[in-house]
């Protein structure tokens, strides 16, 4: 069966491109239903946030966690845990041993027991694009200290908290104003995590190795590149 690890690894199928694949099957009728675990602010609430959303550079990490864990909790009903998660960045020949076993784009994931882990590339303290990144993974983070989809079976669980991961994404991607192809990609990726499931077939281990792998390129115009 596909264990807890792998399931709140906090990684997505993948943000689309213009040839893109889906990773997800047709939802069936004997799929359960959703369990709603996070309600999200109004646009009113998000709209008076717009002024206190740090867009500018932050370079202690403790500091950005800080302000991003604010932010999720300012955007959703999840509590802030009391303590942060340990960030470790680690280099692409490590990734590509570790997590694809080759040649891959994955930026980015969170496990449970040890802590959020992005590419050593990635900038979030100046580039509020590798800062959504970091902050999805975040919520990751946040949906585990606050029980989210307890209720569900694993796979369903993965599918609920990757579709809150990326809808607070796009969320904070539209509060700092992004209007690059990135930002669509993540809205689209929330919609078809919200109307399909992954879950047919999952006990089979390399299904769920495929589905745990979330790749990231870099978006044209990068209007927010700073």
């Amino acid at each position: 069966m596909f264990s807890d690890r792998l399931v709140v690894l906090g990684l997505a199928c993948g943000l689309l491109g213009a040839a893109g694949t889906v990773c997800a099957q047709s939802a069936s009728s004997e799929d359960p239903p959703y369990e709603s675990t996070v309600e999200y602010r109004s646009d009113a609430h998000r709209a008076a946030m717009n002024g206190f959303i740090d867009r500018g550079t932050i370079e202690s990490m403790p500091q950005l966690l800080d302000s991003l864990l604010d932010t999720i909790t300012q955007l959703s009903s999840f509590q802030r845990p009391a303590t942060p998660p340990r960030v470790t960045r680690v280099s692409r020949a490590e990734i590509e041993h570790s997590i694809c076993s080759g040649p891959c784009m994955v930026k980015a994931w969170f496990l449970p027991d040890e802590g959020l882990f992005f590419d050593e590339s990635l900038t979030p303290e100046s580039n509020l694009i590798h800062r959504s990144i970091l902050l999805h993974e975040l919520v990751h983070f946040v949906q585990e200290a606050n029980g989210a989809g307890a209720r569900l079976d694993a796979c369903h669980r993965w599918v609920q908290r990757e579709q809150q991961a990326y809808e607070l994404q796009a969320q904070y991607l539209a509060l700092v104003g992004d209007q690059s192809e990135f930002v669509q990609r993540v809205s689209l990726q929330s919609s078809l995590i919200a109307s399909r499931t992954i879950c047919r077939g999952f006990e089979q281990p390399t299904n769920a190795s495929a589905q745990s792998r979330q790749i990231y390129t870099e978006p044209r115009p990068a209007s927010i590149m700073q």
